[in-house]
C-alpha cells in the first residue's frame, strides 16, 4: 500500500488492521493527523513502515515491537512525543530506524543494541537525554549514527570504536563531555565525525 506524496489528510483508519498480509505501508509526505494506530501491531508480515513527513502526534506505540519482520521504520518529521519504546529491541530484522524531527524525550533504549542488522539510526532534532548506549558497540553493520540536536550527556562511549562499518557519526549540538576516545582510531571507514557544540575537552 504505497500512497506517498499525495494530499491525504485526516486520520489513519484502524480498519487498516484487516490487511493482515500487508508487507509495505508507505504514507509519507502527506498531511495525516492523529496518533499512529496501535492496530499496526497486528501487521505481523509488515517489513516496511514509512510514515514520515506528516502531522502525526502522540507516542510511538509499543505494539510495533510485535512486527518481527520489520526492516524499515520511518516516522521522521512529525509531532510524535514520549519515549522511544524499548520493545523495538525485539525487532531483529530492523535495518533502518528514522525518528528525526519529532519531540521524543527520555533516553535512547539500550535494547536497540540487540538489533544487530541495523545499518542506519537517526534521531536528530528531538529532546532526547541520557547517554549514548555503550551497547551500540555491538552493532557491527551500522553505517550512519545520527544523533545531533538533542540533549545527550555523558561521554562518547569507547565501545563505538567497535562499529567497524561506521562512516558517519553525527553527535553535534548536545551536552557530551569528556574526551574523544582513542578507540575511534579503529574506525577505518569513518568519513564524517561531527561533534561541534558540545563540552568536549582534552587532546585530539
Amino acid at each position: 500500500l504505497a500512497l506517498s506524496e499525495n494530499r491525504l489528510s485526516w486520520f489513519l483508519p484502524s480498519a487498516l488492521s484487516r490487511l493482515t498480509a500487508l508487507r509495505v505501508l508507505s504514507v509519507d509526505r502527506n498531511s495525516i493527523l492523529g496518533n499512529i494506530p496501535t492496530e499496526l501491531g497486528l501487521f505481523t508480515s509488515l517489513a516496511h513502515l514509512e510514515m514520515g513527513g506528516n502531522q502525526l502526534s502522540g507516542s510511538l506505540p509499543t505494539h510495533l515491537g510485535r512486527l518481527t519482520m520489520l526492516s524499515f521504520l520511518g516516522v521522521g518529521y512529525n509531532r510524535l512525543s514520549g519515549s522511544i519504546p524499548t520493545e523495538l529491541g525485539a525487532l531483529k530484522d530492523l535495518e533502518i530506524i528514522d525518528l528525526d524531527k519529532n519531540q521524543f524525550s527520555g533516553s535512547i533504549p539500550t535494547e536497540l543494541g540487540q538489533c544487530t542488522l541495523l545499518k542506519y539510526f537517526s534521531v536528530f532534532s528531538n529532546s532526547l537525554t541520557g547517554t549514548i548506549p555503550a551497547e551500540f558497540g555491538q552493532l557491527k553493520k551500522v553505517l550512519e549514527l545520527i544523533m545531533f540536536e538533542n540533549a545527550l550527556t555523558g561521554t562518547l562511549p569507547t565501545h563505538l570504536g567497535s562499529m567497524i562499518a561506521l562512516f558517519n557519526l553525527a553527535v553535534a549540538s548536545n551536552q557530551i563531555t569528556g574526551s574523544i576516545p582513542t578507540e575511534f582510531g579503529e574506525l577505518t571507514n569513518l568519513e564524517w565525525f561531527t561533534a561541534a557544540d558540545n563540552k568536549l575537552q582534552g587532546t585530539i
